[in-house]
């Protein structure tokens, strides 16, 4: 009996430190909610998003980007895919920054707000609040306010938009080399010319073929080493309408792309769709920035 009680007795006191130390950790971590997190009281940036106008984000390569009167350096060769967090200056009212893209232009963008000292607590001390956020002067073709008011949370302030140009068509050559599986095929060509002044690009097994404005079809010749040729020819429809911003001209818009004739010994043509997955246009017609808009399996 003594055994059992004692037995009992120690059951009850373990079970009382194990329900104290339950309490104590709860009010532990009451306590530690209750404590403010210093960093995330701070709105000292401001978050911008490029844009192509009428289409979706832009994807051009930076550079770098500068803020004026300092040495920071940010986004060293990045694409811009997303929004870029850029830093806001508490002793000024003004920031500059600098956009250096890798085509060799440079943009700049003025960010003016106001910066006010606010106490926040003992432990927190006190911290800068900014407000009243413009951007009335810049190099792009426009700017959008979004938020005028920097916060921790993520929130884009300025949208950047640029005049757009969907006048190139992308393809991509492909091949069979094991039963029937495709890969790319890079083509080993000298020249690729259009039949008009308009720039072709390569991208690996990719080329960015440019559209006339002015005529219903395009036609594209290949050199290779060996002297041979083959032609290509793209048409469509064309449709050219007003930009919704005034310092842009006007936008010709390119659907229903298709081949017209070709010389290229090919066995099929599939229409693929590498664009966005916000985009709103089909693969069959020409976006900005550029698609892939079809495949040649040779």
């Amino acid at each position: 009996m003594v055994i059992a009680a004692l037995t009992y007795l120690y059951s009850r006191i373990q079970t009382m430190r194990k329900f104290a130390w339950f309490i104590f950790c709860i009010f532990i971590a009451v306590s530690c909610l209750n404590e403010p997190d210093c960093y995330q009281l701070n709105n000292d940036q401001i978050i911008v998003s490029f844009n192509v106008l009428g289409f979706s984000a832009d994807r051009d390569t930076l550079l770098d980007v500068r803020v004026s009167g300092t040495d920071s350096i940010f986004y060293t060769n990045t694409i811009v895919t997303n929004a870029l967090l850029l830093p806001l200056n508490p002793k000024a009212k003004e920031v500059t920054y600098i956009f250096r893209w890798k085509n060799g232009r440079t943009d700049t963008l003025v960010a003016y707000y106001s910066a006010k000292i606010q106490f926040v607590s003992d432990e927190c001390a006190q911290r800068y609040v900014f407000t009243d956020l413009t951007a009335p002067t810049s190099t792009f073709d426009s700017v959008r306010l979004l938020n005028g008011t920097p916060t921790y949370t993520p929130s884009i302030n300025l949208a950047v938009y640029r005049c757009a140009n969907p006048v190139v068509s992308g393809i991509k050559f492909k091949t069979i080399r094991v039963g029937t599986t495709q890969v790319d095929s890079v083509l080993v060509v000298s020249n690729v010319t259009a039949d008009f002044d308009g720039q072709v690009q390569q991208n690996g097994p990719s080329f960015y073929l440019p559209l006339n404005k002015q005529k219903g079809i395009t036609t594209f010749k290949f050199s290779f080493p060996d002297g041979s040729l083959d032609s290509l020819s793209l048409s469509y429809t064309r449709l050219t309408t007003r930009s919704l911003i005034n310092s842009c001209d006007s936008v010709t818009s390119f659907s229903q792309i298709r081949i017209a004739a070709t010389s290229f010994d090919t066995t099929s043509t599939t229409f693929t769709n590498t664009a966005r997955s916000d985009a709103v246009r089909r693969s069959t017609s020409a976006q900005d920035p550029a698609i892939i808009n079809f495949e040649i399996l040779l």
